[in-house]
């Protein structure tokens, strides 16, 4: 097991030339500089013009030109004190996300679990899950490469094309079900489902991909600030509905049946958690090397442990209330994204809560989902371009 990967074979490359880049598959000068430049695109005169004072101004705006390309120690930011914050803010935005209130919904709903067993499971799927990505955060500052082009140097050129392809799609998932979330509780919202779950899926897709293609600005300024508004808002939920979860009901089969569902959920928790793994050292490749790996991999962990396990807890409590709760029973069978907005304006709540801030904060939450979509976004549009250098001539956000 490596514990700085890459990082010799970064430091060898540096110093000679004619050793070979994983990076680029093109010869290297002394300071990591390629040679023979890869060609551009041939576009007429006259389209070209027009394609570089795009870019021109997309650079003025801050987008982020860098592809696979390896950040250079002069290039990486000032680490200060709040440089290790910024890690646990930026996890806990992607995190404390509708899509994992829904996850945590199948505890008890589909594996009929109780409120403690499913809670339990949550919260040691995820800190299972969550090792190996804060470990894996760490390649980011000591080697300067994104995630999977450091699996180069342990994987092989074309292994790590399967890694990327497997990665790609992992990413598409998770996207497709984060938007997909979010259409349903933008539909559920608007008065008797007159926006459609399309809609909704494009209004917050446009925003993330937006928000992706200007790249680590954006996540580095906006991200860590993002999950304020979704802390307030899933606070409240938890205030209103509470009331409702049934915390007493064991969990329903024999013995047997009981501990294949623990370990079931316990497994689904797991997979959702590890899913960073693949993209963890993307977000952190402009910390300089000087950064302490036990720091990262510290802030990393609790983030995402605490994020996970306070929204998988929501959605647990909300699916324990089906059974019990009509509006929450007629709500599911819409969508789960649905549950999310009953759980919001129940009328039955003895903080007498009025229904249509609910629906605004459910209208917050479903946007907060932008967040969690865009750090997946943007390192697909990074990922793509690990494939060779043909695709490296498309532009990241014609990618994503």
């Amino acid at each position: 097991m490596m514990s700085t990967p890459g990082h010799l074979d970064v430091e060898n490359e540096l110093k000679d030339p004619a050793l070979h880049n994983p990076v680029m598959d093109e010869p290297t000068n002394s300071e990591g500089q390629i040679n023979s430049p890869v060609r551009e695109p041939e576009y007429p005169s006259k389209l070209k013009s027009y394609i570089k004072d795009f870019e021109r101004i997309l650079v003025k705006y801050n987008f982020e030109a860098r592809g696979v390309q390896r950040v250079l120690p002069h290039e990486c930011r000032t680490l200060t004190w709040t440089s290790y914050l910024q890690p646990f803010f930026f996890w806990t935005s992607a995190n404390l996300a509708a899509q994992n209130v829904t996850l945590g919904m199948l505890g008890p709903s589909v594996f009929a679990l109780s409120f403690r067993d499913a809670s339990i499971c949550a919260f040691f799927g995820s800190l299972i899950g969550t090792l190996g990505v804060s470990y894996i955060a760490t390649f980011g500052p000591v080697s300067g490469h994104r995630t999977l082009i450091s699996a180069r140097y342990t994987f092989g050129w074309y292994p790590t094309k399967l890694l990327v392809i497997l990665e790609l799609i992992v990413l598409l998932g998770y996207s497709m079900i984060d938007l997909v979330i979010a259409g349903q509780i933008l539909s559920a919202v608007s008065t008797n489902g007159s926006l459609s779950i399309v809609v909704g899926i494009l209004v917050v897709a446009v925003i993330s991909w937006l928000i992706s293609t200007f790249g680590i600005w954006v996540f580095q300024t906006c991200q860590p600030y993002a999950f304020i508004p979704q802390l307030v808002a899933f606070s409240i939920l938890y205030g209103v509905s509470s009331h409702n979860y049934d915390l007493s009901t064991p969990s329903h089969g024999d013995r047997r049946t009981v501990t294949g569902s623990r370990i079931s959920f316990l497994s689904i928790t797991l997979a959702a958690a590890i899913t960073w793994g693949g993209a963890a050292a993307d977000y952190f490749v402009y910390y300089p090397d000087s950064t302490p790996p036990i720091a990262l991999f510290t802030t990393t962990l609790l983030s995402l442990l605490w994020s996970f396990t306070f929204a998988y807890c929501v959605g647990i409590g909300l699916a324990s209330a089906i059974p019990t709760t009509p509006s929450y029973s007629a709500a599911y069978d819409t969508s789960q994204g649905a549950l999310i907005v009953a759980g919001f304006t129940d009328s039955t709540s003895p903080s007498n809560f009025n229904t249509g801030f609910g629906k605004f904060l459910a209208v917050v939450v479903a946007l907060g989902l932008v967040a969690n979509l865009g750090p997946p976004t943007y390192s697909s549009g990074i990922d793509f371009q690990v494939l060779g250098k043909n695709f490296q001539k498309i532009p990241r956000g014609e990618i994503i």
